[in-house]
């Protein structure tokens, strides 16, 4: 057990070698700021086996090195004043599996550069992110990507869109490249659309 009151993360991770970092039944708990900050890591960490991280003055588990590869399985993290999961950079390289989330005052998770769901092993990838389609014109498209770790050419995916709502307006999507999924949004209606900002949901279904 880490119980951090006044100094810091419990763990600070600032380290550019190619590193692996196991956690296990361990718990976590700073009041004063993050419990785990991975700041520097070129390498890989895995956490499960029943890890809690709760009670941080700010993020549960916070991640700055888009570097680091990052596993979390079977873990609580929650009563965090910051986010459970705080995915701070871009192209990262975190996944999660049964982890139990609960009051974590800003979220589960940064939706700006969302985590990477895992179900059922390893056979179905899920993960969220917000897009703000911009405003379209009758019979146009809009492109995006979002990077889903694992994601590999030939895998199914399953896209939709909270703010699409109009069976005229059509959402597809691919694998185009390892670990990264194109999106594109069609307006098929005969007029201008201009969407709400909503969440992108992506559910990626994973072949032999």
């Amino acid at each position: 057990a880490y119980d951090v009151t006044n100094y810091g993360p419990c763990i600070d991770i600032n380290d550019p070698g190619n590193l692996l970092i196991q956690m296990s039944r361990t718990w976590i708990a700073s009041s004063a700021t993050h419990g785990l900050h991975v700041r520097r890591l070129s390498g890989r960490m895995e956490i499960s086996g029943g890890c809690r991280f709760f009670n941080c003055g700010a993020d549960g588990i916070r991640v700055d090195d888009a570097l680091a590869r990052i596993n979390i399985g079977d873990s609580a993290i929650h009563d965090n004043s910051g986010y459970g999961i705080n995915t701070n950079v871009s192209d990262h390289g975190v996944t999660y599996s049964s982890v139990r989330f609960s009051n974590n005052t800003s979220g589960e998770i940064n939706s700006e550069h969302p985590c990477t769901e895992v179900l059922q092993g390893s056979d179905i990838i899920r993960v969220s992110s917000t897009w703000d389609i911009p405003s379209t014109a009758a019979d146009a498209h809009q492109n995006t990507t979002v990077v889903v770790p694992g994601a590999r050419l030939g895998d199914t995916v399953i896209v939709n869109h909270t703010a699409v709502v109009n069976s005229n307006m059509q959402l597809s999507g691919c694998v185009s490249s390892p670990g990264v999924i194109s999106v594109r949004f069609h307006n098929r209606t005969p007029s201008t659309q201009d969407l709400v900002t909503g969440a992108l949901k992506i559910t990626l279904i994973r072949h032999a």
